[in-house]
């Protein structure tokens, strides 16, 4: 009853080691820095995290300020003053005024028709005072009003006057009346002028747009640099959209992955140093799975280097590379044998690349170590 116990020890030291490879590979070793950081815009760090590696990258969240700063130095670009536009409201101001003589020329229509007649201007607006003020000026003052207005209209519109400035202008209009006439007749002028004055200089958005680009274009990327060791982020500091950039850039960062992109790569492995292990057994030592003690004694062996490594190599710093995963191979090969011992350190290194996640420097610098 008792023969089939040494074919059963092989398979239940390899599932054994197998699953405990993979706890070893999988299981997080508590939060530090030695394990990726799973953390979003507005956490507090946990502890001070500093730069596992000297690096310089190109920051797109800095670059993109800048070229945003630069887009909004650009002040907008508008047009030359218009001389048309001047001209066609002097005309225009002709026409009300030539309006107003009309109303007050006319003999036969009464005070009240003639205001009536003085709301129906539609290009300007005439207060109750105003219309009142129209119709009782003396002619020779009128005259001499009507020219102020058209004047005035002339300087006002010789400046550029650009749409956000219009308000201004007008504030300025009855500075511009002659000391000629009368500070009634000044204000009527002025009262008359300021509903002719229009922006002249138009905003040019093409030529806008062409200068945001050129100073967008004139940025250059922005880098930013860390050294080893050097603090990323303090302790309790509030994370920002950078901050997690620079994580990013170093690898600091748990990815979003699904179970199976989580666990297949470390089970995969596990399961190729088994399977090759056990074909290079079956094939130069078959006698070797009848010797349980052997079997347990690299099993161990293995694991508690796996272990070890688990805290050294992430570091991703000097111990990754102090690590002795050379001393795997002279342990096995001074206890069995020298072969054993270099099959057993080369498949140790497929350990190593999972644990450093890829890092081709230390995967290779342990590879060359039992040559």
């Amino acid at each position: 009853s008792r023969r089939w116990l040494p074919a059963v020890h092989p398979w239940a030291i390899g599932i054994l080691f197998a699953s405990l490879a993979c706890a070893i590979l999988l299981v997080p070793l508590g939060t530090n820095q030695d394990e990726t950081l799973n953390l979003q815009v507005g956490d507090l760090a946990p502890f001070d995290i500093v730069a596992p590696r000297s690096q310089t990258y190109i920051s797109m969240i800095q670059t993109d300020s800048a070229k945003a700063a630069a887009e909004a130095s650009v002040s907008p670009v508008y047009d030359p003053p218009d001389t048309r536009i001047a001209r066609q409201q002097v005309n225009a101001a002709r026409g009300a005024l030539g309006f107003v003589n009309s109303v007050r020329a006319d003999i036969w229509a009464s005070n009240e028709q003639k205001r009536k007649d003085l709301s129906h201007l539609s290009n300007i607006y005439l207060s109750d005072d105003l219309q009142i003020q129209l119709l009782e000026i003396e002619e020779s003052r009128w005259v001499t009003v009507q020219a102020e207005v058209k004047r005035v209209i002339e300087v006002a519109m010789s400046e550029p006057i650009r749409e956000h400035h219009i308000e201004e202008t007008r504030t300025r209009i009855p500075m511009m009346a002659s000391v000629d006439v009368t500070v009634a007749e000044a204000e009527l002028a002025a009262a008359l002028a300021t509903q002719f004055i229009i922006p002249n200089s138009l905003f040019n958005e093409r030529a806008t747009e062409q200068a945001r680009e050129a100073a967008i274009s004139a940025v250059q990327p922005v880098e930013q640099a860390f050294a080893q060791g050097q603090t990323i982020i303090p302790r309790g500091h509030i994370l920002t959209d950078p901050d997690l950039e620079a994580m990013t850039a170093m690898d600091m960062l748990e990815q979003d992955q699904s179970t199976w992109e989580r666990y297949l790569p470390s089970m995969t492995v596990v399961a190729l140093v088994v399977v090759i292990m056990a074909l290079y057994l079956l094939r130069n030592q078959p006698n070797f799975f009848s010797r349980t003690r052997h079997m347990l004694f690299i099993s161990l062996l293995i694991l508690v280097f796996l272990f070890s490594a688990r805290f050294v190599i992430p570091d991703r710093v000097v111990l990754a590379f102090l690590f002795p995963a050379a001393t795997l191979g002279m342990l096995i090969a001074v206890g069995l044998n020298a072969q054993l011992g270099l099959i057993s350190t080369t498949l140790f290194v497929m350990f190593i690349a999972i644990i450093s996640n890829g890092r081709m420097d230390v995967t290779i610098y342990h590879l060359a170590g039992p040559i």
